[in-house]
């Protein structure tokens, strides 16, 4: 401390002899010495003058009670809170409402006080900036007369709901054909016809078919088979191929020579059923898994249900119906028509529907296959067979004692599984005409 100190110690000045302030043995040099310390930030408190580095150094607080250097940013930067930053502070460059940074350069010169403003210059007398898109209250193009530019409507511009008065629209009368227009009602080409026009409702003499739509015409009509209600066919008309004697159109629509010999008989009704009808015993039981099949001869018949009647019924038990077509050597053969599964579980007449299906001409062979569950007894072929109501039966097939019969059929049917013929009762299969 450069000053002297007063020798009396009264309170308020130490004496210069001791250096001692009243009721304190504390020597004044020992104050000097931690003021000195304050005043360099020394370890007796303050922040020391070594925390700073540079030029434009800023101290912040980095916590309570904690501080530290935050170094000059670059050139043009300002100090931003950033909660992120280790400081709290960083230095960025600040943007204005444009988004660009304040540069630091220098303010444009004004020019003469009555010139407008430039890009680079302003007013003196009414500090007017220009940029581009403003226009100055005294710019002449506010009021001079033009012309005004021309409007365009497009279908665009007018809206879905709007009306459109017909005037505005350039159409013509009774234009031609194809042509946007106004209709007058009228009898004429061009014109439209009232809603009770006469000629919508006259009875009027129809146009002659051109002779083109006949049979064999370059645009012959075809009409469904359902279409022809009345009137008579010309057996060309009935099948495929040439009418002639000792020919009939067959279940393929095709006119086909009647077979030579045998007991065939040239037609069947369509909803009656057909069955060989040989003498025989009057029922026919069978054990699981035996199959049964014997001949059946006629002329080709198209049918469109298979049937039996099971006489003593076998809880939970099931057989299958087929008909196989004749091999080479006169043996059933391979399957025509797996007709399905009946129920033999009861008693009665069990018939399945199946697509119609034409049977060829000559031999065919009708059978069940039992099923799996045990003995069930069936109608044999015998004149006691009791027709089911309303299920006529032609006896037309050719008697014959002779069938098939294979026992302990697992697996296919298709060949026929055997080629021993027996003379024994066969189940009677009904086939109906369709």
């Amino acid at each position: 401390m450069a000053e002297s100190l007063p020798t009396t110690d009264t309170g308020v000045t130490p004496p210069t002899s001791n250096h001692y302030h009243s009721g304190t043995n504390t020597a004044v040099n020992e104050h000097e010495s931690r003021i000195d310390a304050l005043e360099l930030g020394g370890a007796g408190g303050g922040i020391p003058a070594t925390l700073v580095d540079a030029k434009g150094d800023i101290i912040v607080a980095t916590a309570a009670d904690v501080v530290a250097r935050l170094a000059v940013g670059a050139e043009g930067t300002s100090p931003v809170s950033r909660a992120a930053a280790g400081t709290g502070i960083a230095w960025e460059t600040v943007s204005g409402g444009g988004g660009a940074a304040l540069a630091s350069t220098a303010p444009p010169a004004l020019a003469d006080p009555a010139a407008v403003g430039t890009g680079t210059t302003a007013s003196r007398a009414d500090h007017v900036h220009p940029r581009t898109g403003l226009i100055l209250t005294g710019d002449a193009r506010l009021t001079d007369a033009r012309t005004p530019t021309a409007l365009s409507v497009v279908d665009a511009s007018v809206s879905a709901s709007a009306a459109i008065a017909e005037t505005k629209l350039a159409l013509a009368t009774d234009a031609a054909a194809a042509t946007g227009s106004r209709r007058t009602l009228g009898t004429t080409a061009t014109s439209a016809a009232a809603g009770n026009d006469a000629r919508l409702s006259d009875a009027r003499t129809p146009t002659v078919h051109a002779g083109t739509h006949a049979s064999g015409g370059t645009d012959a009509v075809a009409l469904a088979a359902s279409q022809v209600t009345s009137g008579a066919l010309a057996p060309a008309r009935l099948a495929t191929g040439t009418p002639a004697a000792g020919k009939y159109p067959d279940g393929a629509g095709a006119w086909t020579t009647l077979p030579a010999g045998g007991g065939s008989s040239l037609g069947y009704k369509v909803g009656s059923y057909y069955a060989a009808q040989p003498a025989g015993i009057g029922t026919v039981g069978l054990n699981a898994n035996d199959v049964k099949a014997q001949p059946y001869d006629d002329h080709p018949l198209s049918i469109d249900r298979i049937g039996i009647e099971v006489t003593t019924a076998l809880a939970a038990s099931t057989g299958r119906l087929y008909v196989w077509a004749m091999a080479t050597d006169g043996t059933p053969g391979a399957v025509l028509l797996d007709a399905g599964q009946i129920d033999t579980s009861t008693t009665g007449f069990k018939e399945i529907v199946v697509a119609t299906t034409a049977l060829p001409s000559g031999r065919v062979f009708v059978g069940l296959w039992n099923g799996t569950a045990g003995y069930v007894v069936y109608r044999s072929n015998d004149p006691s067979f009791t027709t089911p109501q309303g299920m006529p039966v032609a006896t037309t097939g050719v008697v014959l004692m002779n069938s098939w019969v294979k026992t302990n059929v697992t697996t296919n049917v298709s060949p026929f599984p055997t080629t021993a013929v027996t003379a024994a009762a066969t189940p009677r299969i009904l086939l109906r005409g369709a």
